[in-house]
């Protein structure tokens, strides 16, 4: 088994001058909140002066994140192999200026319950932050290709979102198991928050990327090497952000920086297939996920070079693709493949072939540049 379970921790001198960085960033927030504390009449007179608005919200992001997320900063979060690939950091300047956003984007979607529509607001921000990092912003009013770009990241969001939409839905119809499930542990705090996280990965395809940086830009970055890194990079910002937005305490927030630095190292492992279960022959039984008879299975599909995976079966013959049924309940077509990566079981990845009888299960892995 892969040490994916098991990263190396990050030096405790990374570490240290990361954390310093942010509770820097941290400390003058914090102060105007305790001044704010300590006088009733003068937070009444503030609320009054000035309601929170929507750009204040944005203005308080960068606010925590562009003192925070130095170009040192950025390099001391990766492990030794990604300093490598990213090189200099003039190199992966516009890479840098992207995961700022990335980083905004994952604390404002995560700093309350988000309905789509939300998700979608927080959406168009990101874009036009990527669009401002690249030098190429959007048009007041947005040409016509700027409106089709966000409309193909909107109707992608739709398919990143619905799954999250869906787990809700089989809860309610199926809600008999879950208080023996809460009794068990199984269900505690922490209960879904990687939902965010599992959305951001599927909302990063490539499709994505053109819309997101516009075809000029695509062609552009999308030829240079360090091209995936950042992609990874960013999910890995967007999961911080998010974690960060939903901390309550700065031992919270140390959790996820913790977080932040094993995501990175993830990023620049080697290539990782692995099945943890089922074994190589195994009974079809009824799962809570979606419908019918299934074989759930778990196991690892990432790594550095990683751009998707493939899954297949076989009832005792030939290798069977028709049949697979991804974690979204959705039926892929005959050569079934993800293009997010996988780790198992802390995300767990199921994939139910809905035949009966014994079915014996494969797990490969495309190198196919997307």
């Amino acid at each position: 088994m892969s040490n994916a379970n098991n990263p190396i921790p990050p030096s405790n001198e990374d570490l240290q001058f990361v954390l310093d960085a942010l509770l820097k960033a941290y400390k003058p927030i914090l102060e105007d909140e305790l001044k704010l504390a300590g006088s009733a009449q003068a937070l009444v007179q503030e609320s009054e002066k000035q309601p929170p608005t929507c750009d204040d919200e944005i203005a308080l992001a960068k606010r925590l994140f562009e003192p925070f997320f130095t170009p040192d900063v950025a390099t001391r979060l990766l492990p030794p192999a990604g300093r490598q690939v990213l090189g200099n950091q003039e190199g992966w300047s516009w890479c840098y200026r992207h995961i700022l956003c990335c980083l905004t984007f994952g604390w404002l979607v995560c700093r309350g319950p988000r309905t789509y529509r939300s998700f979608a607001y927080y959406l168009n921000i990101y874009w036009r932050c990527v669009r401002e990092a690249l030098g190429q912003p959007v048009s007041n009013p947005p040409t016509i290709e700027e409106q089709r770009d966000f409309a193909t990241l909107n109707r992608i969001l739709v398919q990143a979102y619905k799954p999250f939409i869906q787990d809700q839905v089989k809860d309610l119809e199926y809600p008999v198991g879950i208080p023996e499930e809460i009794r068990s542990g199984q269900i505690d705090c922490h209960t879904g928050d990687d939902a965010a996280g599992s959305i951001f990965e599927r909302l990063l395809t490539p499709e994505a990327a053109a819309a997101l940086f516009g075809n000029t830009a695509f062609t552009q970055r999308s030829r240079e090497p360090i091209f995936r890194a950042c992609r990874c990079y960013c999910i890995c910002a967007l999961e911080f952000g998010c974690c960060l937005a939903q901390s309550h305490t700065l031992l919270e927030a140390l959790g996820c920086l913790e977080d932040f630095f094993v995501c990175l190292q993830r990023c620049f492992e080697p290539l990782i297939a692995v099945l943890d279960t089922p074994p190589a022959c195994s009974s079809l039984t009824m799962t809570p996920s979606c419908v019918g008879l299934a074989i759930e299975i778990t196991g690892t599909a990432a790594g550095a070079a990683f751009t998707s995976y493939t899954l297949s079966y076989s009832l005792g013959g030939p290798i069977i693709n028709g049949a697979v049924v991804y974690p979204d309940c959705t039926t892929p077509p005959l050569n079934p493949s993800s293009s997010t990566p996988v780790r198992c079981p802390t995300r767990p990845c199921t994939s139910r072939p809905r035949s009966a009888g014994l079915a014996q299960s494969s797990s490969r892995r495309t190198r196919s540049i997307p």
